[in-house]
């Protein structure tokens, strides 16, 4: 649809590569209305084509450095087994995969099967990026962030990197079965708008994890890129 054509059109203004998106001319481009914010932001979902989204070709996954997806994206069937899948042969072939497990049960409605799909994701050994409100979320109860690490000690022991982003308040991080390790955030005058913090902070997590720079490093970018997107410059 026209929308589909003008982010399309953007992509590609932006220097990167369209050939793999894939087009449903019988579906709308999915929407989300998000409300600017110095908190956790409000959110509308108007979802279609994203959860049509068909299969990835093996070779694609294959040649990939890491391969990503959200809790957002694996909430709609048949889209979640299409990523599933991807996840698998991106395993098997040793490339690590990427989650941001930015759970709600606004999006995944009320019984839904969340927690099998996180207990498969772990068994890929990814990236995981989680924040404390999505662990309150996830969880049914308030958590901090001693809570909150005790939690994903016990669940996600098997994930190859877990952060735990706390807002203002930094982000705890562990790497394998290492010791967790805190990081501030970065000092921002005055916050423009939250909304895409956190994916902005796991964007330059994983360029510096592709680029191989050391978990520190790559934190560290992560936390600069979250800095820029909150005071409006990205």
């Amino acid at each position: 649809d026209g929308l589909g054509r003008q982010l399309l059109r953007a992509v590609e203004a932006a220097g990167l590569c369209t050939r793999y998106v894939q087009q449903l001319p019988e579906c709308a481009t999915s929407v989300i209305v998000v409300a600017r914010s110095q908190g956790t932001p409000e959110f509308i979902q108007y979802r279609d084509a994203d959860r049509h989204l068909e299969t990835v070709p093996q070779a694609l996954v294959a040649a990939a450095t890491v391969v990503h997806s959200t809790a957002f994206a694996l909430s709609k069937a048949p889209a979640r087994h299409t990523i599933l899948a991807a996840f698998a042969t991106a395993y098997l072939h040793g490339i690590p995969v990427s989650v941001d497990w930015n759970y709600a049960e606004a999006i995944w409605g009320r019984k839904n099967n969340a927690a099998d799909v996180f207990h498969e994701l772990l068994s890929y050994a990814p990236l995981l990026k989680v924040s404390l409100d999505d662990v309150s979320r996830f969880t049914g109860r308030e958590q901090h962030a001693a809570s909150a690490k005790h939690y994903l000690d016990e669940v996600a022991a098997a994930a190859r990197v877990v952060c735990l982003t706390c807002g203002a308040e930094g982000v705890w991080y562990r790497v394998e079965s290492a010791p967790w390790q805190y990081r501030p955030a970065h000092p921002v005058a005055e916050v423009v708008d939250t909304t895409g913090a956190g994916d902005a902070f796991w964007a330059g997590f994983l360029l510096g994890w592709m680029q191989q720079a050391p978990p520190q490093a790559c934190i560290d970018r992560a936390l600069a890129t979250a800095a820029r997107r909150l005071v409006g410059q990205l």
